[in-house]
């Protein structure tokens, strides 16, 4: 073997960048695992099958003390006209949306255009949320 043959230096830069390239590739992989775990070694991302019936339990816990604190009982007609107007409201923007918004038929979909259909189809995707917060009113 001819150490000053230039196949000899093509195959050792080839073997220099492929240990390199599995080096860094190492080392992601671990950091990625690093970054599920915060500062005291909690998970953070996801949790083992093992503690899911402690998972659910806080969210039941947490859920419950959430509908506690907002005193469904004493304040649901409040709620409830809060939520019917906010969708009186959201129909009102949708209509001033459509109508003076001014979206250009003629200019197909530019990206002024498509802010403007965003703007209408989060207006509609709120309604929506108010309609499920009055069934979660209906169910407490």
């Amino acid at each position: 073997m001819n150490l000053l043959d230039p196949n000899t230096y093509n195959c050792g830069a080839i073997m220099f960048f492929f240990v390199i390239s599995l080096l860094i590739m190492i080392m992601l992989m671990n950091n990625n695992y690093g970054m599920l775990k915060d500062v005291n070694n909690n998970v953070i991302e996801g949790f083992t099958g093992s503690e899911s019936d402690k998972i659910a339990d806080k969210i039941s816990t947490d859920t419950s003390d959430i509908i506690d604190n907002l005193h469904i009982d004493k304040y649901r007609t409040n709620y409830e006209d809060i939520i019917n107007n906010m969708k009186v409201w959201t129909d009102a923007m949708l209509l001033k949306s459509i109508v003076s918004d001014g979206i250009d038929t003629d200019a197909n979909l530019t990206s002024d255009n498509l802010k403007k259909i965003a703007h209408i189809n989060h207006l509609e995707s709120f309604k929506k949320s108010c309609d499920l917060a009055l069934n979660v009113l209906d169910n407490n």
